[in-house]
């Protein structure tokens, strides 16, 4: 089959399928001496970047740019050198740039659409033929001979077009969405460090109306009553596949888990389900510091522990505070390699709090922020997810 699953109406008839070596000009022209030009590296995800930017040392591969190549606009590169990380990229937001002499330069003919071409490289159509062309040996190496065995199947320019403005607009969508992304997550940072007193203070930069008094500072074990049980014995049938949701530290942000325990367990143990609005914090190494709400009434295990506090705290304000002085807690308390927690290191953290409406207020604030946050971040995954649906269907 020669045509898309998904197709504009009004065009017909099967694509063209040609290799890239008959629709690509290879272009080797050196660089000559322009004091304008900068040396730009090819990185998959952001395409031409600034090769200070690329090294850590802020510097260029190489003092002598006598035999480095000048790529124009509309222009492609390619390192066909470094497979394992292969980088190519589409220049079409500057007008020269100059990259090192490993790069293979080319541009399209008249009957490849640039655009076209540069939405076909993000397929797992071409991926894998970049993978099949590709030379094994010491190093891999995607050489210019194999480049230009890749087949590409192609409508004629019109559609073309009408496939790389598509792709154009849901692309400014995503980078609008992501830029509303990225100003909710600073706006809860700013807050954060604002709404909040720094170490040396009592009193925090910013507050709502009516809030005076100053902060005051508790440890967790002096507000709070902590729990934690140990796992269920792995060998016993008779515990497992029942109707009590079971916990493990992975899932504290879940509101469902994928095993279940029987009320033989809850009999035969000192166990007890952990009620909702309960605070779970994670103890052990990948998870531990990792900390929430309980959004179900659950059992927990051992790597969990649960944290109650008395009625004049508020647990979603605590939540918020531990994620906010992760680190400080982390250089505080942690001793030598010991990454894991317990009851007796969480209830040594200090934390300030103001009165019990003013943390309601602020969780409450909080809470709406992450709300907004979720969102924005489910409609940015669906438009991506969106994209690489259409790239599946429209390319073949």
């Amino acid at each position: 089959m020669k045509t898309p699953k998904i197709r504009f109406k009004g065009f017909e008839g099967d694509w063209e399928e040609k290799k890239l070596g008959e629709l690509c000009i290879w272009i080797s022209e050196k660089y000559w001496e322009r004091s304008d030009l900068e040396v730009f590296s090819v990185n998959n995800k952001n395409g031409f970047i600034l090769q200070t930017e690329h090294f850590d040392n802020n510097e260029i591969a190489s003092k002598d740019k006598r035999n480095y190549k000048i790529v124009t606009k509309n222009q492609f590169a390619y390192n066909p050198s470094r497979i394992n990380v292969w980088s190519i990229a589409y220049l079409k937001n500057e007008d020269a740039v100059i990259v090192s002499p490993l790069y293979n330069i080319f541009e399209c003919k008249k009957e490849l659409n640039e655009m076209f071409l540069e939405r076909f490289m993000k397929t797992f159509l071409f991926n894998k033929q970049r993978i099949l062309n590709t030379e094994v040996s010491v190093r891999e190496c995607l050489s210019f001979e194999g480049y230009c065995k890749i087949k590409i199947i192609k409508p004629e320019t019109k559609e073309q077009e009408k496939i790389w403005s598509l792709f154009e607009q849901l692309d400014s969508h995503i980078s609008k969405n992501q830029q509303k992304l990225e100003k909710l997550k600073n706006m809860k940072h700013s807050f954060l460090q604002k709404l909040f007193p720094k170490d040396w203070s009592a009193l925090p930069e910013l507050r709502f109306k009516g809030f005076e008094e100053a902060w005051e500072e508790r440890k967790l074990g002096e507000i709070a009553e902590c729990f934690s049980w140990g796992t269920p014995e792995a060998n016993n049938p008779f515990y497992y596949w029942g109707n009590i949701p079971f916990i493990r530290s992975w899932e504290i942000h879940k509101n469902k888990t994928e095993l279940y325990l029987t009320h033989l367990w809850l009999e035969n143990s000192s166990a007890k389900i952990v009620s909702k609005w309960i605070i779970l914090y994670a103890l052990y190494w990948a998870t531990s510091w990792e900390v929430n709400i309980s959004k179900i009434n659950w059992a927990i295990n051992q790597a969990i522990l649960a944290i109650n506090p008395n009625k004049y705290y508020c647990s979603k304000f605590i939540v918020e505070r531990l994620r906010k002085d992760k680190n400080k807690i982390i250089w505080t308390y942690l001793q030598g390699w010991q990454w894991n927690l317990s009851w007796d290191i969480v209830k040594k953290f200090a934390l300030k709090f103001p009165l019990l409406p003013e943390q309601e207020k602020i969780w409450a604030f909080f809470e709406k922020l992450d709300t907004q946050i979720t969102q924005q971040t489910q409609k940015l995954e669906k438009l991506k997810n969106l994209k690489q649906s259409l790239l599946e269907k429209m390319f073949i």
